[in-house]
């Protein structure tokens, strides 16, 4: 039987640190983002300034 790896926010390590939602801070072409999430969503948005904000 393989191990599975359950990868959701509120799992136990490393799950947890896998999940989009983990926290962790990085800066994309110079915009801080406080995680991929974070990131991903900013996408969405043309408008620069939104994109920071969802960052």
């Amino acid at each position: 039987m393989e191990n599975v790896i359950d990868i959701h926010s509120k799992g136990e390590y490393p799950a947890n640190e896998l999940s989009n939602f983990y926290a962790h801070h990085f800066v994309f072409d110079g915009v801080a983002c406080a995680s991929m999430e974070g990131f991903l969503q900013s996408l969405k948005f043309k408008n620069v300034k939104k994109q920071k904000k969802v960052c």
